[in-house]
């Protein structure tokens, strides 16, 4: 084709002994052998870090996503606490008011109650004199004879 299509001049290829010939062959086919497994041997490769990669990829996606749902999962209990903190404190000053409230009662209520001892405490007083008055009357009535006159 060279010679016809591009002006080359001919040329005369000398032939080949039969020797010479099967062992270009058998070298031909060998050095093939050799190419054809280190090309699949460098496909194969080229496969398996594709695979490798693809699956470390794919666990790496896995990983985000379990910590994406860890993640809302966590700011959703922390928003709940912070609810249930909010509520709890608002509880704790309710309380607070309310045991003020009872404490000045309960004060109100000893100062009541101080003031009612008190004035028991002089009314038993008062009535222990009387009854100690009336004792001491009943028994001077008792000692004192009163005079009788006997008529002759």
């Amino acid at each position: 084709m060279k010679t016809r299509f591009l002006g080359y001049p001919k040329e005369t290829v000398r032939p080949l002994n039969d020797s010479r010939a099967v062992e270009t062959g058998a070298n031909f086919i060998s050095e093939g052998v050799i190419f054809s497994v280190a090309a699949l041997t460098v496909l194969g490769e080229t496969w398996r870090s594709s695979r490798n990669t693809k699956q470390r990829r794919n666990d790496v996606e896995e990983t985000l996503e379990e910590l994406r749902t860890d993640l809302n999962g966590a700011l959703a209990a922390a928003a709940e606490t912070q609810t249930a903190v909010a509520r709890l404190a608002f509880q704790v000053d309710t309380l607070t008011s309310e045991n003020r409230r009872l404490g000045r009662s309960v004060g109100q209520l000893a100062g009541a109650l101080d003031a009612r001892l008190e004035r028991d405490a002089e009314m038993m007083r008062r009535r222990t004199l009387w009854q100690r008055f009336m004792s001491a009357c009943q028994t001077y009535d008792h000692l004192t004879v009163s005079p009788s006159i006997e008529v002759a």
